[in-house]
Formats: C-alpha cells, structure tokens, sequence
C-alpha cells in the first residue's frame, strides 16, 4: 500500500504535508544522476565537478567492470546530455545514465536536521 499523503514533524511542529511526490520533487533542488563508467576513472569526479550545475560527484560501488558514479546537481536544469557529452569526450565508456529521485528518508532528514518549512499545497 503506497500513502497518498505525509506528514513530516519536527520538534513537535508540522513541517511539511502534501503527498510523497511532491515532497521529493519540491525538495530535491537538483537531480541525483547516476552514471555506469568503464575505463580509467580516477579523473572523473573532478572532470564532472567543473561542469557549474554539478553539486558533488562521488563513486559509488564497483558492478562487474563498471564503475557506479552518483552526481548531484543543483537548479532545474537537466544537464545528463552535458554528463553523457563529458564522459565520452574524456575517452570513457558510458553504459547507463539515470535521473534518481529523493527518497522520502533523504525528504525528512533535509527538513528536521535544517529546520526548514515546505511551503507545498497541503501546508498547515
């Protein structure tokens, strides 16, 4: 059974309602791509960091001989034809490259570590 609605408490004060959708859509600030790399990847973060939108780019776990890296922007714009155009004009191999949405987890901790209020549509 999914909810169609959440509420998010903080310190003993409503800090968010509206429904999981729209928290990690409003919330999310950017997008977490995740990109399967094969080659030499040790220059990859640091070539991915000088593109301005990106936020952090980080490796994730190694899956056969594929390397898992996760970027994180910031502002609304899409730029995975900027990552897919970086990776491959650097001489890798790109096999996957995917938008991933907030998780609802990662939606709590952003409002009750940071105090912040969600001003979305079913706000009390």
């Amino acid at each position: 059974m999914i909810c169609e609605r959440v509420i998010i408490i903080n310190h003993g004060k409503i800090v968010a309602v509206d429904s999981p959708q729209n928290l990690t859509a409003h919330l999310g600030g950017g997008q977490r791509i995740q990109l399967e790399v094969s080659g030499r990847v040790e220059e990859l973060p640091a070539l991915l960091e000088t593109i301005p939108q990106v936020k952090s780019a980080s490796v994730g776990e190694l899956k056969g001989n594929h390397h898992i890296f996760f970027v994180e922007t910031q502002g609304s714009e899409d730029i995975r034809h900027v990552l897919a155009r970086k990776v491959i004009d650097s001489g890798l191999e790109l096999f996957q490259l995917g938008a991933q949405s907030m998780t609802l987890e990662e939606v709590f901790m952003d409002l009750t570590t940071e105090e912040k209020e969600f001003e979305g549509e079913g706000q009390v």
